[in-house]
């Protein structure tokens, strides 16, 4: 993976946002401010309204809309809704010279699908994943992953940096990267590591503590995680889970214990049970003298 190149000759300046919901309006909002040039539709003609005092063109149809542009960036429901969408219109579209970039949630085996869609009608295919929030678009703390060809991505990478400054994320060609490491990401690491502070602050305010006061701690407990996660990269690759720190044995004892505390406080404490779950099988597989990483030995089982 690498970040957008700084410098790039080619680019395609004319941009359509197909979806015009919060993520798709935080994206065109963000192109108009950066001096792109952007036409919007959506199903709801009402729903594009906002974009349109701020500059944007409003397409009269979706074939208008992609016609109008040489990107058409599509943020809807499901990108198997997209690639439908398209094949529904395919008959008036002509898509030679233009390129599709999928932004909308997708299961790795849409990518294909949406690239024959869109080849079929001479289009150029673009399969995206966006990890943000609609009012971070355009910040520091928004990620989009690219998979696309290299030329491709010459032409259409300066256009899109904008949306993301500091994480447009060239992935190569395979289109099925974005959406698993979304999955994997965003979904597995992200949303459960955010899940499990809340079960964390719920934990503290039922001693008296209050989510205030763990904010200094918390910053404390984000840069270990920094450091952990490195390191944990470097031991799936090198297969190698021994350990002078502290073992799956000593972990599972030290998280019963916290499950239990949780527990006894009155909540559901689901989150820290799963880890004493995984924690107990990969004990019961015979990693009990290894580290917390063994834990991905057994992640299938």
């Amino acid at each position: 993976m690498r970040l957008a190149p700084s410098r790039n000759k080619k680019m395609a300046k004319t941009i359509s946002v197909i979806g015009t919901g919060l993520m798709g309006s935080g994206l065109a909002s963000t192109l108009l401010a950066a001096g792109r040039k952007v036409t919007v539709w959506d199903g709801r003609p009402q729903a594009a309204q906002r974009l349109v005092v701020k500059g944007a063109t409003l397409a009269p149809s979706f074939v208008d809309a992609v016609h109008a542009s040489e990107l058409t960036i599509m943020i809807i429901s499901s990108a198997a809704g997209g690639a439908s969408l398209i094949e529904s219109h395919s008959e008036k579209l002509d898509l030679r010279g233009r390129f599709v970039a999928n932004l909308s949630t997708s299961m790795p085996e849409d990518g294909p699908r949406f690239r024959a869609v869109v080849e079929r009608r001479g289009g150029a295919f673009i399969n995206a994943a966006i990890s943000s929030y609609p009012d971070l678009i355009g910040g520091p703390y928004t990620a989009i992953q690219y998979a696309c060809a290299p030329s491709v991505w010459d032409e259409i990478a300066q256009t899109v940096t904008p949306m993301a400054p500091q994480g447009t994320i060239y992935t190569g060609e395979d289109l099925s990267v974005p959406p698993i490491v979304d999955a994997a990401m965003t979904g597995s690491f992200y949303a459960v590591g955010l899940a499990g502070f809340l079960e964390a602050a719920a934990y503290a305010k039922t001693q008296g503590v209050s989510a205030g006061q763990l904010a200094e701690f918390a910053d404390k407990m984000l840069d270990l995680l920094r450091y952990k996660v490195q390191k944990s990269i470097k031991e799936i690759e090198a297969n190698d889970f021994s350990t002078i720190q502290a073992t799956v044995d000593v972990y599972l004892d030290a998280v019963l214990q916290w499950r239990d505390a949780l527990k006894a406080s009155g909540l559901r404490a689901s989150h820290i049970s799963a880890l004493a779950d995984d924690l107990k099988t990969a004990q019961d597989a015979g990693h009990g003298a290894l580290g917390f990483n063994s834990q991905y030995l057994v992640a299938g089982a």
